[in-house]
């Protein structure tokens, strides 16, 4: 792929919002030859995960064991050169396990128009924070639980907004 033709995201704005009009705007969009791929702006709904208690887990590291985690760990645990992207509500930069290893300059939220638009972004329901556990949790803080790679840098792109709403634009 030409990267210096192929470089931009577009978001188009119809006056009269139609399915019809959508459908005949991607139509024409995707006869150009510098356009490689055109979709209505899709809105997606968060599932919602409910609560996990300690009562609810038997073993913390379960998960971990049934990948068998213990044999990738005696190749490698991750480095602070791979960072991670995790495209979801946000990460808590707070969390014992996870606070040292987000890289807040990278960090962008795109969940809302926000005046401040590379702010970092907040998690409001807790499910990005989960996933980046999952991910890179390093046991420092207290609760004894790793992710599968706990010595990564993770980058939080938040695209979920206070209503569990995300859409192709963010």
């Amino acid at each position: 792929i030409n990267v210096e033709k192929y470089r931009r995201i577009l978001l188009l704005i119809l006056r009269k919002k139609s399915k019809r009009n959508v459908l005949d705007a991607i139509n024409l969009l995707k006869q150009r030859d510098d356009v490689i791929s055109a979709s209505p702006n899709y809105i997606k709904e968060a599932c919602n995960m409910g609560t996990v208690s300690d009562n609810d887990i038997v073993d913390k590291h379960y998960a971990l064991s049934k990948i068998e985690i213990e044999k990738a760990w005696l190749y490698s645990i991750g480095t602070s050169e791979i960072k991670i992207g995790v495209i979801d509500s946000g990460i808590d930069t707070d969390h014992p396990d996870l606070k040292n290893i987000v890289l807040k300059d990278l960090s962008r939220d795109f969940s809302n128009e926000r005046e401040e638009p590379f702010a970092l972004a907040p998690d409001e329901y807790g499910h990005g924070t989960f996933i980046a556990g999952q991910i890179g949790a390093t046991g420092k803080g207290g609760g004894n639980v790793f992710g599968v790679c706990p010595n990564i840098k993770l980058v939080s792109l938040g695209v979920f907004n206070g209503e569990k709403h995300a859409s192709n634009k963010a």
